[in-house]
This record gives C-alpha cells, sequence and structure tokens, in this order.
C-alpha cells in the first residue's frame, strides 16, 4: 500500500526534498514538496501541526496521491533568524498508489497514531536521517499489513456468515491460494501499475524479480487462473465475494514485467490471460492496453489493434488520465 515516504523541509531558500525513500524523479519530488507545503499553507503560524493531512493529489500524476503529516523542529544551525525563533517546518509526504485510496480512508487513524508516536520523540532538525526515515517507513507497512490481516479474516468469516450452507471446496482452495499470492506478490513489491503506463516503463527498466519467480509464481498463477473460470462456471454468485480483483491485476502486472525481462512467450502469455481474467472482473482501459501490447510483443498486430482501439475507447469514455509509454505500447520490445 505505502510507495515510500517524501520529506520535504523547509530550508533556508524554500521548499525542497530532503530524502525520499519512494522511487519518484528528482522533478517530482520537488514538484510535490512545493506545491503542496505551500497549497496547504505550511510555513505560516496556521499550520496544523503533528496531524495527518489528505489525501492530496499529486500534481499531474493522477496514479499516485498523498498523505502529509507536518512537523516542527528546533534547528540551532540556521542562519534564518525566524526559522531560529519559531522552527522548522517539516513535512513527512507518504506517497500511495491511487488504488489504495478505499485503505488510506480505513486506516487513516492508525496511520496517524504511528507517525505522532515516531515524530513526538525528534526535537531537533539534525535528529531526522535517512535511517528514521525507513524505520518509520517499516513500521507503517508492519501496522498496515496487520490491518489488511484482520480486514482478510472479516473478509471470509462475512462470506461464510452470507452463505448458510459450506463455501464450496473450490472457493476454499482459492481463498487459500489468493492468500498466498498476495503474500508473495507484496513480498516481491509487485508494481501496481502494468509497464504500459510511463511510470511502469520507468519502472521496468530497474525492477528485477526474484530468482525463484518462475518456480513459484508460474503454477501459482495457473492454478487461481483455472480455480476463477471454475467458481465463475459453477458458483457465479460467489465471484464478487471471493476474488479479489487487485490480486489478479498484481498477478498479471508481475507476469507482464517478468515476460519482458526475460523475454518469455509463455510468461507473456499467461500474463495476457490473466488481464482478460481482470476485464471480467473490472473494465479497466489499461488492461485492454495492456493485452494489445502483449499481442504486439508476440508479433500478432492485427490482433493488437482491435484490443488498443478497445483500450483507447474506454480510455476517453472513462476519462482515465494516465500517462502512457508509447514505446513499449507500440512496439519497442527489445528486453531491458
Amino acid at each position: 500500500m505505502l510507495n515510500g515516504i517524501l520529506v520535504g523541509v523547509m530550508s533556508d531558500q524554500g521548499p525542497a526534498p530532503m530524502f525520499c525513500t519512494a522511487d519518484l524523479s528528482e522533478e517530482l519530488q520537488f514538484k510535490i514538496t512545493i506545491s503542496l507545503m505551500t497549497a496547504i499553507g505550511f510555513g505560516n503560524q496556521n499550520s496544523h501541526l503533528n496531524q495527518l493531512h489528505g489525501p492530496l493529489p499529486i500534481p499531474n500524476e493522477s496514479s499516485l496521491l498523498t498523505l502529509a503529516f507536518p512537523i516542527r523542529v528546533f534547528d540551532p544551525e540556521t542562519k534564518d533568524e525566524r526559522i531560529l525563533e519559531s522552527g522548522r517546518e517539516i513535512v513527512l509526504f507518504l506517497i500511495i498508489s491511487s488504488d489504495n485510496r478505499k485503505k488510506v480512508h480505513h486506516y487513516f487513524d492508525q496511520i496517524e497514531q504511528l507517525l505522532q508516536k515516531h515524530t513526538k520523540k525528534i526535537k531537533f532538525f539534525q535528529e531526522i536521517t535517512f535511517n528514521h526515515i525507513k524505520r518509520i517507513e517499516v513500521d507503517l507497512n508492519k501496522i498496515l499489513v496487520q490491518e489488511e490481516k484482520i480486514t482478510e479474516k472479516k473478509h471470509i468469516k462475512n462470506i461464510k456468515s452470507e452463505k448458510k450452507e459450506e463455501l464450496p471446496a473450490t472457493a476454499k482452495e482459492l481463498l487459500a491460494l489468493q492468500h498466498e499470492l498476495e503474500t508473495f506478490l507484496k513480498k516481491w513489491d509487485t508494481p501496481t501499475e502494468p509497464p504500459i503506463t510511463k511510470t511502469g516503463f520507468e519502472r521496468l527498466k530497474s525492477w528485477t524479480p526474484q530468482i525463484s519467480w518462475k518456480t513459484v509464481l508460474r503454477p501459482l498463477a495457473h492454478r487461481y487462473r483455472q480455480l476463477i473460470l471454475n467458481l465463475a462456471a459453477n458458483h457465479k454468485e460467489l465471484l464478487s465475494q471471493v476474488v479479489k480483483k487487485e490480486i489478479v491485476m498484481l498477478c498479471a502486472n508481475f507476469l507482464f514485467y517478468g515476460g519482458l525481462k526475460a523475454a518469455n512467450q509463455n510468461d507473456l502469455e499467461l500474463a495476457k490471460n490473466m488481464y482478460m481474467l481482470a476485464i471480467s472482473l473490472e473494465k479497466n482501459p489499461l488492461f485492454y492496453l495492456s493485452i494489445g501490447s502483449i499481442l504486439n510483443w508476440q508479433h500478432r498486430q492485427e490482433e493488437a489493434k482491435d484490443w488498443i482501439i478497445k483500450g483507447f475507447s474506454l480510455k476517453a469514455k472513462t476519462g482515465t488520465s494516465i500517462p502512457l509509454s508509447r514505446e513499449l505500447l507500440f512496439g519497442n520490445h527489445s528486453k531491458n
């Protein structure tokens, strides 16, 4: 859920990024720091310190949002008399995928309480280090994973309570396998966007899957897909309650990235099938465009054209504004 933390500081010269654990360009770090510290009023006496603000949109980045947590600390080394007197303002920007907006609202209080606990101990500017920010990030991820496990248990319990009869064996196996897949996909830092987006294409250049992914993920993904199709055929009414569409999407993304990195046709074919499965759960233009890109990579241009046209048509209807990597979408499929 948490992509990382950007620390913005009101320096002697004005707002500027200090540390960033998220995969953001330097230009975007400056854009977030300058625009959002200014927009929400940090830098004046009316700031609401030690409270969580947001979620806030990130300028020109519809795939991301942020939560802002401002604090004020002493800085005896500053040459600015105003900062020496009133303190230096720091803002912790939690960078989060837009897909997790609902989760942000759900875990808002827990996130705020943990940040208040961590920052209460900070008195001086010099105490804020990259390692300190990484510890905060680790603790945030721990509490979010723990809360998600509790939510998952409630999810399964609700399914059972809603259905007087016992869950069919297919649904039980699917839930267990889905949990196992979710653990692997999050452990391996699976990108939340397909590589056809500009952000995803940049991520593709540096992203490296774990060595064991081919032997672990492939059979799990094959079985996962079979179970979903089986459930759709025999217990369609349970489909929306049991299947997590975000796990289907992450699985498809992982296979797409991995297939491109390894130039492996089998993985790309499985990725295409997973995106088709994702479309049956959610009509997302990025899924259509991803299928078109895979077909282009497989030199099946006529089929690819149909999927890409559908994707752009749906993108226009839904108003989706995520920037795309035309380089990957339309033909440069060399191994990165």
